[in-house]
């Protein structure tokens, strides 16, 4: 007797669309070499995972080859710029967590889902640990700039680490409380993290600058950009956050022979002024003490030169330098720091170096820590003021330090009053085309720390930045012409 038998079917899945665990973020022009790699490795970062290319002015196959590959493609003709892709891209995610990537190169899934995961066990934004290319005597400009950054913004714990570096990851619910259109401008967007009390932490190490090779041989207003970006975050930091430094100076009204007293050797017509910035009178005695040793014919110029006296005091620190100025008879004005043991043959040098053409002289720096990651932040400042002003051959010469030197006519373009704020007195020198300069010293003499102490440099560094970004913007000499922002409102 046959026995009915039952033929099993195999049923077919039904796929069901999930809701994505993570969205990766991918902007790419041009990558079609790369961007397959790419996809392969962050579609196994979480079982459900939505890949976003973000094509922008691609020429070649990139978005066939995304397409392909399984990635969801947001395609624009035209170029949108540095991490304008990257928001375009966020605003359309589906994703709790946002991972944000590079075309460029690919990074095994096994690293990437370190930051999956740190974003998942409780932080709202997890970085990139990589500070950029730094050594012990070697520091990129914008390693600098984001240390200062973190530093300013009381988090010096990151080091370097910056939304500016991928890979970093961050839920969709931080990206809102930042604004999506505050992450084309990475600084910017950290800043905003910081100051939300959003919480922010390193997840891996990964050196981008190594893996991409192609990067490094463009051109450098990719650096120049970066270096506005933090500029734009400082200006955003100061003016909504009121734990940070007061930037304000005020200028002492008190009468001008009550803070500077002349005491020169000659009553004819002096070239050179030197004015010592004291505490109080044994100082003075001190000086002239070391005057007094002072050879006549080997140092005529020291000798023959006019003597102020200029008082600081806790009421105006710096306010003495404008009364000594507007007193000093000489046409090169030398300040120095009283409380010190006088270097002739460095006031020779600042000397020699106005004589010669310059306008301003300031002597070379050599910041006291052995390695630049351990700088203070007012000499982060200083060399960040400098390249952003396209003196970057100052390195950290500042008038912040003394001794430094001033033709009389180069006080007067600059304003007696500024000379209240070095920092800023610098910066309008540079930006009225005088002639600053770093003197040449003779070999093993250089000035090892400045006069100035840590915050209040800083301070009147930031005073200097405040002055140009109201005069040329808050992204000072670079106006971003390359970002497309005015998609991300299109693409809402």
């Amino acid at each position: 007797m046959r026995t009915n038998t039952v033929k099993r079917v195999k049923k077919k899945r039904v796929s069901v669309q999930s809701q994505p665990q993570l969205s990766v973020i991918i902007p790419a022009q041009n990558e079609a070499k790369s961007i397959g790699r790419v996809i392969y490795e962050a579609k196994k970062i979480a079982r459900y995972t939505e890949v976003i290319v973000v094509c922008n002015g691609c020429k070649d196959q990139t978005e066939r080859v995304a397409k392909k590959a399984g990635a969801r493609v947001l395609s624009f003709t035209e170029p949108l710029g540095h991490d304008v892709g990257r928001a375009i891209g966020a605003q359309h995610a589906r994703g709790p967590i946002l991972l944000f990537l590079d075309a460029d190169f690919a990074i095994s899934h096994t690293i990437l889902k370190k930051f999956y995961l740190a974003v998942r066990c409780g932080c709202d934004v997890a970085l990139n640990a990589y500070s950029g290319y730094t050594t012990k005597t070697t520091m990129h400009s914008t390693s600098e700039a984001k240390r200062m950054l973190n530093r300013l913004l009381k988090r010096p714990d990151l080091l370097g680490s910056s939304l500016t570096s991928i890979p970093h990851a961050m839920t969709k619910e931080a990206a809102s409380i930042i604004g999506i259109d505050n992450l084309c401008v990475p600084p910017l967007a950290q800043a905003r993290a910081v100051l939300s009390g959003l919480q922010i932490k390193k997840a891996v190490h990964i050196n981008v600058s190594r893996l991409n090779m192609r990067r490094k041989r463009k051109s450098n207003y990719v650096e120049r950009m970066i270096l506005a970006d933090h500029a734009e975050a400082i200006a955003y930091v100061m003016k909504h956050d009121d734990t940070t430094y007061d930037s304000s100076f005020q200028i002492d009204e008190k009468p001008l022979a009550n803070n500077v007293i002349i005491m020169s050797d000659i009553d004819r017509e002096t070239r050179i002024s030197l004015v010592f910035m004291v505490q109080n009178e044994s100082e003075i005695s001190a000086i002239q003490k070391q005057l007094s040793k002072v050879s006549f014919d080997k140092n005529k110029r020291i000798s023959s030169a006019e003597k102020l006296f200029a008082f600081v005091d806790a009421s105006g620190p710096l306010n003495a330098r404008i009364h000594a100025a507007e007193l000093a008879k000489g046409e090169i004005i030398v300040f120095v720091d009283g409380g010190k043991k006088i270097s002739f043959k460095l006031l020779l040098a600042l000397i020699d170096a106005c004589e010669r053409g310059a306008d301003v002289a300031i002597p070379p720096i050599r910041p006291k820590p052995r390695k630049l990651m351990d700088l203070g932040l007012a000499w982060q400042a200083s060399r960040y003021m400098n390249r952003m002003l396209g003196a970057s051959q100052l390195g950290f010469a500042s008038l912040l330090t003394l001794p430094h030197a001033f033709k009389t006519v180069a006080i007067h373009r600059i304003g007696p009053l500024h000379l209240s704020n070095p920092a800023l007195a610098q910066v309008i020198a540079l930006t009225q085309g005088l002639q600053l300069k770093v003197a040449k010293l003779p070999h093993g003499l250089f000035l090892s720390s400045s006069v100035m102490e840590e915050e209040w440099a800083f301070i009147a560094q930031l005073n200097a930045l405040g002055y140009l970004q109201q005069q040329y913007g808050t992204r000072l000499f670079d106006p971003d012409l390359t970002r497309r922002r005015e998609q991300i409102a299109l693409n809402t």
